[in-house]
């Protein structure tokens, strides 16, 4: 199976020279061989002709690039010789040529005081595949097996997840010497494994593992450096989710309007979430809304599909909205009374919070107008008044 990826490298080399980092399996030679065919040069350094004649020559690069008329020059997993580095600095300065240097590993880069080129390469990252490259998707299966290509493709997905972290562990850590012993680093793939797209508390992650903080701190840094995972800014992580919130608790009220029209008009539960999400305002509620669509539909009780929104979701409003129609349910109320009082209920607190915001305004209006303001505004008064002074010399 092919993948039409989103990334294009000749748009990229069009502008200037890259290094192209991704972890290992994602595609990256493949979609050189792809997208360049013809157009480039490719010095691959897996082949040990290669890597042994550069490594103890690299100013046999330019030869090597003399041998064939391209303007593009690839080295694949150029941070086997970081020292080629130079070479291809020379080479971008007289020659005009475009790299396109690409690894599964940037710690040697990094941490050898290789030269990074200094502003003549950018960087571009090559991940798994995303929902728009793969056809007919299954969320259910990229949250089981992820999106390598490998992967996705192969009928035995487990077996392959399990050949390609042994992979991982035996050539990138092992084969590199990145670290001493392999027990405690397995146990820590697995345990933060458990941890992804959360806060990390090293202490309690090293507590997990039974190793000490500092080698936790350790581990980590291994993995952004061989590219398997990468830190979130914990500023930046909570300023998305209180945007993803604040968004679920603005459609909300739309929704179940919708929700309760619905039910009052004949349909069942179910089909009354089908239609409102056909006709509410899309977003991240509407996303949940789809998975407690798919987990009914694959056999699970409303009730729990409800329970695993309010779950993930952790918004107050959602937690009463769920928990009002699970009690609904288990006395046999009326569904619509019910979605109605939600609704109401939504809209007035939505009301109230505008409420609170306008009258905090104001307040928050307060430091501005002192600091920038009213200085320019005493100037703007002033100024006539001291330069009459000035003229009848009075100061």
């Amino acid at each position: 199976m092919e993948f039409d990826r989103v990334l294009k490298l000749p748009e990229l080399l069009a502008r200037k020279s890259f290094f192209l980092f991704g972890p290992r399996a994602t595609g990256k030679s493949t979609l050189i061989r792809r997208q360049l065919a013809g157009a480039a040069t490719v010095i691959d350094l897996l082949d040990s002709r290669n890597y042994l004649r550069l490594s103890a020559a690299p100013h046999e690069l330019e030869a090597m690039v003399a041998a064939h008329d391209h303007p593009i020059i690839v080295i694949d997993e150029a941070q086997r010789i970081p020292e080629l580095l130079n070479e291809v600095h020379r080479l971008i300065e007289s020659r005009k040529l475009k790299f396109l240097l690409t690894g599964s590993s940037a710690r040697k880069l990094r941490r050898g005081q290789a030269n990074l080129l200094a502003g003549r390469a950018w960087d571009a990252r090559m991940f798994p595949l995303i929902r728009r490259e793969i056809p007919d998707f299954d969320l259910d299966r990229y949250l089981r097996y992820g999106g390598l290509p490998a992967v996705w493709i192969s009928e035995h997905p487990e077996e392959e997840l399990d050949a390609y972290a042994n992979t991982y562990l035996t050539e990138e850590i092992m084969a590199e010497g990145l670290i001493r012993k392999l027990p405690p680093f397995t146990r820590f793939l697995k345990t933060i494994a458990l941890a992804n797209a959360e806060t990390l508390n090293f202490t309690k992650l090293a507590n997990d593992c039974q190793v000490p903080p500092s080698t936790v701190t350790e581990y980590v840094g291994l993995l952004e450096d061989t590219l398997v995972g990468f830190l979130l800014p914990d500023i930046w992580l909570n300023d998305t989710r209180k945007r993803r919130e604040g968004a679920v608790i603005r459609t909300l009220p739309v929704y179940l309007d919708f929700i309760t029209m619905c039910v009052e008009a004949g349909l069942n539960f179910q089909g009354a979430l089908s239609q409102a999400m056909e006709k509410a305002p899309p977003g991240p509620l509407r996303n949940e809304f789809a998975i407690v669509l798919r987990d009914m539909r694959s056999g699970l009780a409303r009730a729990d599909a409800l329970r695993r929104m309010a779950e993930r979701l952790d918004i107050s409003e959602i937690t009463s909205f769920v928990s009002a129609i699970i009690q609904a349910e288990k006395m046999g109320a009326s569904l619509a009374n019910v979605l109605r009082v939600q609704a109401e209920q939504r809209r007035s607190e939505r009301f109230q919070r505008a409420e609170k915001m306008a009258m905090e305004a104001p307040v928050k209006l307060v430091a501005p107008l002192i600091i920038f303001i009213f200085p320019v505004t005493f100037i703007i008064l002033g100024f006539p008044i001291i330069m009459k002074f000035l003229g009848e010399g009075l100061l």
